[in-house]
């Protein structure tokens, strides 16, 4: 994995680019003996999030209640997307008491639904595309369970009609292709009583990963 200092550098010379409209190559080796920035590249700040091109994401949709069967909801970083994304909350709700497990995912659910770019300075925004981000929301039913007991992260319960808004972050990546692992990664919530709508809202922000940022080993 590259160090957090060749990370910066290479998303610091990618910020330059845009702001000097450059897009041919990077600028930064050009004008680093001259110009000293000190930029917040992780600013929470939504307006800045362009110059780290970033974009504001949001999905959210409801599992109907199906008899014998629970219901469940996932955000997946599809495998050779080059997408790493960083969940900030989930709004979870359900149509009757009980517990609801968090836990992480590898696999996309049977039904995927509508994702936004939350960014009026983006083109997509206003368009009549209902998948817009890289990552993948989902839902489905099952009879039996959608996460392995060793990926659970999370549970808690919920009385009928209460919303409970889970805080982030977590990061998912979905790997390039070549001489990385290629894995897909991802989240899902899954009601443990049978025959209960869930609906899920995710918030996230997403772009492209820099080779850098790969975990190796």
């Amino acid at each position: 994995m590259g160090t957090p200092n060749e990370i910066n550098t290479g998303r610091y010379g990618n910020i330059l680019s845009k702001i000097l409209g450059i897009k041919d190559r990077n600028p930064s080796g050009e004008v680093a003996t001259e110009v000293f920035p000190v930029l917040a590249l992780e600013s929470d700040r939504p307006e800045w999030l362009f110059l780290a091109n970033e974009r504001l994401c949001a999905a959210g949709d409801s599992q109907a209640a199906v008899v014998g069967q629970v219901s469940g909801h996932s955000l997946l970083a599809p495998a050779t997307s080059g997408i790493i994304a960083v969940v900030s909350h989930v709004y979870v709700s359900t149509s009757s008491s009980g517990q609801i497990i968090m836990a992480v995912n590898g696999s996309t659910l049977a039904t995927p639904y509508p994702s936004r770019i939350i960014d009026g300075r983006s083109e997509q925004y206003n368009t009549t595309n209902t998948v817009q981000a890289s990552c993948l929301p989902a839902k489905a039913t099952t009879a039996g369970t959608f996460v392995a007991a060793d990926r659970e992260i999370m549970r808690f319960r919920l009385v009928t009609s209460q919303v409970q808004k889970i805080e982030g972050p977590w990061v998912l990546f979905g790997s390039g292709v070549g001489a990385q692992v290629v894995v897909p990664s991802g989240l899902v919530f899954q009601s443990t009583n049978q025959n209960v709508a869930l609906e899920v809202s995710w918030h996230w922000r997403e772009r492209q990963f820099d080779p850098a940022e790969i975990i190796e080993g």
